[in-house]
């Protein structure tokens, strides 16, 4: 299937209940690319075209895929970026937690032509094609490189305000991750990123209590570090936490005799609906959570070693 007359869908990389990725192929250049197509789902998002120039220089990273072709259409949005061969964050959650039945997006018509059977032929809302074995240590090692990247462009004056697990791409040589959706980007202080009915845009699990309530001036990297916090959660149980804009309990997490409670502290501070509380950066959550993922795994060791 060819949208916008220009760009050839292949296969399905991830979806998730907003929208699509596929791996695509540009008629014009014959370069591979990633397309996103999201569905609007009766509304359509606000876009500044100047706040996004004036973010591109700042988005530099070799773990950031800035979206370099867009179009707006009553239904949908498609969005091209830079080829991303592996999957998306949804997947390893599903891997991670195969007993849970997750919900299954609906079949789209993009998808049920490239994929006769749709999304009954997959597992989890993330599942893709090409199954790859995720363990804890790997799905860990990919979070936290894709908050010191969120920390990264968090040091030069930019916060992201749509993560979520299918925002967090990952390459299969090396596992890294890719970063996209940088449409509601802003620069601090200038946030401007909602319709006229002021309703806050984005995943609502995912959203800082901040956000939701309406506070546009004023948001700091800490919402960013709000929704790393919730996909945490969702690693650990398979699901996002509830977003009541009061503190989340304690996620449940695997019997398996190490200590996860530096795991469950990390998570429950970022989740924190006082935004102080949340560590102030992506950097500084991922420094926390790679300690608290490093005494977990001594304390495995340890429990090894006495049995």
């Amino acid at each position: 299937m060819v949208v916008e007359g220009r760009y050839l869908l292949r296969e399905v990389l991830g979806y998730g209940g907003y929208g699509e990725v596929f791996a695509a192929e540009d008629q014009r250049t014959g370069r591979p690319v990633a397309v996103k197509i999201v569905y609007h789902r009766g509304r359509r998002p606000v876009g500044d075209e100047a706040q996004r120039r004036a973010l591109h220089g700042r988005l530099e990273h070799p773990y950031v895929l800035p979206t370099f072709d867009r179009y707006l259409r009553p239904t949908h949005s498609v969005r091209v970026m830079d080829e991303v061969d592996g999957g998306t964050l949804d997947e390893v959650i599903a891997a991670l937690h195969p007993e849970l039945r997750r919900p299954q997006p609906s079949v789209t018509e993009m998808q049920a032509a490239l994929e006769p059977g749709g999304a009954e032929e997959s597992e989890g809302s993330g599942a893709t094609r090409h199954k790859v074995a995720w363990g804890w240590d790997e799905a860990f090692a990919l979070l936290v490189e894709a908050a010191r990247t969120v920390g990264e462009v968090h040091a030069r004056g930019v916060i992201h305000l749509d993560l979520k697990p299918d925002n967090v791409m990952w390459v299969r040589v090396d596992r890294s991750p890719r970063l996209i959706d940088w449409d509601l980007a802003c620069l601090y202080g200038e946030v401007q990123i909602d319709g006229p009915e002021r309703a806050p845009v984005g995943a609502w699990a995912y959203m800082a209590p901040e956000r939701r309530r309406g506070e546009l001036r004023g948001l700091s990297p800490r919402a960013d570090v709000f929704a790393l916090g919730a996909m945490l959660h969702a690693l650990l149980t398979g699901w996002a936490p509830v977003a009541t804009g009061e503190q989340p309990p304690a996620p449940e997490v695997p019997a398996d005799g190490s200590d996860w409670s530096p795991v469950v502290a990390v998570c429950l501070d970022a989740l924190s609906p006082d935004p102080s509380v949340r560590p102030r950066d992506g950097r500084a959550f991922a420094e926390a959570l790679e300690s608290a993922v490093a005494a977990r795994a001594i304390s495995a060791a340890r429990g090894l070693l006495t049995t």
